[in-house]
């Protein structure tokens, strides 16, 4: 098939993707890029709006005044005849099964905001977001309407929990004295406060990581003007919210702790030459021929050497973990374990994951006994949140200009040595960039699915997520005996290198060290 023929297929229109050489230059920065149009909008807006952002909310009288401008934002949303909330419970009543729950319960938000009513507010919140979860479960949600209140739902959880917090008696010295003292049902001592405090934590955190999530796949357009304010009041009180002072963080970070630029001795699988992936030169390759040599054909590429070519600032940035430092307090959700030996999710600050989990992986490099303090934030959008960052690299030329709000996501990907993924697949075109550290990867053609048990996730949505249950590495051969016969390609990926996988593809990783990659789906 000719390139031309191939990109029309590809979605192209009929015209050639541009055809590029090492020296006609490389991807747009993604600090330019169009798909964090409405990230740089929001972050940067607030990080210069004095009335709020900035730091203002780690003062308590900053916070305050935040914590009041954002309770107010989002009242009227529901309140103003034209608030966005309230035009978002319009268009979705009448959508089956779940459109007319959601716009009562948003409602019901809406009214609980006006009179202060937080615990209302916080059963209302539950509500709407059990109408768009359960909406999303039967299909893609067919109106943005939805996608306007489940961001709204969320904004009023996070406010709703800390003006209950901060309102609450309980924070009082005395009634802390007497928690101190107070039995659990089944006789044991209760925790001073610390087992409430961090369970809002919790609450808060997912909260408004499920905010951004939800935010950053809007037009500049649509994304509410009170979401970078919540976010931040987040930030501030998942650090600070009068907890008792065992729980805070008073800890130190981690700086000049360095990510490993070398293998370790130890642990590295042997690869089979006979299942080694293909492998192109970056400075050889063109977006044409990537396109019609491997896109069209559904095969697995590493382009060596690309992020040098495309002159990624973030492969000397990310070499240690300094480059966290100034964004600590941001929210991260956390893998603890591996998908074979969970220790559940959690949510952290970036800088308490990289004190307590990634300098000790770095640490423990080629060193006994090894670090066994296994996590892993996994497909995070912490670029979105720190425009800062999108200075670092590009978005390269082989994403084929397909990058796009509604269709992609760019994520980090930033663990410790030892996590592993399930064996699993995604409806995504996927260039997975390696920044730092090492992982192992295999993909498996799609002739293997029969022989790896698939589970599937969000059947009737259009984001269909497959698994196996099949370790891979250490296959069970009574509950799984035919899994030996899956066939897959295999490689390491090192700083520096590009790995195409196709949509659909079934794949599995190991980070061989500390690992910070960057990815794009589209």
């Amino acid at each position: 098939m000719a390139g031309d023929d191939a990109w029309a297929l590809f979605g192209g229109g009929g015209s050639a993707p541009p055809v590029a050489t090492a020296a006609a230059g490389k991807g747009e920065s993604a600090s330019t890029h169009a798909f964090f149009s409405a990230a740089r909008w929001l972050f940067c807006r607030m990080d210069d709006d004095d009335g709020g952002g900035g730091g203002a909310a780690a003062d308590e009288s900053g916070e305050s005044r935040m914590m009041k401008r954002m309770s107010m934002e989002l009242t009227q949303s529901w309140m103003d005849a034209d608030g966005a909330a309230r035009r978002a419970a319009v268009e979705v009543r009448g959508r089956k099964p779940r459109g007319d729950e959601a716009s009562d319960a948003a409602k019901k938000l809406g009214e609980a905001l006006a009179r202060e009513d937080w615990e209302g507010a916080r059963e209302a919140c539950e509500e709407v977001k059990t109408a768009c979860e359960g909406q999303l479960e039967r299909g893609n949600w067919p109106t943005e309407g939805f996608q306007d209140l489940y961001a709204y739902a969320h904004g009023a959880m996070i406010i709703a929990e800390l003006r209950a917090w901060k309102s609450s008696s309980a924070t009082d010295e005395e009634d802390a004295r007497a928690r101190k003292t107070s039995r659990n049902e089944d006789g044991t001592s209760a925790a001073s406060g610390r087992g409430e405090f961090e369970s809002l934590k919790t609450r808060i955190g997912r909260a408004a990581l499920d905010l951004s999530a939800t935010a950053m796949l809007m037009s500049a357009r649509r994304v509410p003007n009170w979401t970078a304010g919540v976010i931040e009041l987040a930030e501030s009180a998942f650090g600070e919210t009068k907890a008792p002072a065992s729980s805070r963080d008073d800890a130190s970070y981690p700086r000049g702790s360095k990510i490993p630029t070398s293998l370790p001795s130890s642990g590295i699988p042997k690869l089979d030459n006979a299942r080694a992936m293909a492998v192109e030169d970056a400075s050889s390759m063109t977006p044409a021929r990537f396109y019609t040599d491997y896109v069209s054909k559904k095969r697995p590429v590493i382009i060596k050497g690309l992020l040098e070519q495309e002159e990624w600032e973030a492969l000397e940035a990310f070499a240690s973990l300094d480059v966290f430092e100034k964004h600590a307090s941001k929210l991260v959700p956390v893998e603890y374990g591996t998908a074979f030996d969970s220790h559940g999710t959690g949510v952290s600050t970036l800088g308490a994951f990289a004190r307590d989990f990634l300098a000790p992986s770095n640490a423990a490099h080629d060193s006994e006994p090894k670090s066994e303090r296994v996590a892993y934030v996994s497909q995070h959008q912490l670029f979105h949140e720190i425009p800062e960052l999108q200075s670092l690299f590009t978005v390269p030329l082989y994403t084929l200009g397909r990058i796009s709000v509604d269709t992609s996501a760019i994520n980090i990907w930033l663990g410790t040595a030892g996590t592993r993924t399930s064996i699993h697949r995604d409806p995504y075109l996927n260039i997975l960039c390696q920044v730092s550290g090492f992982k192992y990867v295999r993909i498996y053609d799609d002739d293997a699915t029969q022989y790896l048990y698939p589970d599937v996730l969000r059947e009737g949505n259009a984001n269909t997520f497959t698994r196996s249950p099949v370790d891979p590495e250490r296959v069970d051969q009574k509950a799984h005996p035919l899994a030996v016969k899956a066939e897959y390609v295999e490689c390491i990926l090192s700083p520096g290198d590009a790995l195409f996988m196709p949509k659909n593809v079934w794949h599995y990783v190991r980070s061989l060290t500390t690992s910070v990659s960057i990815n794009f789906w589209f």
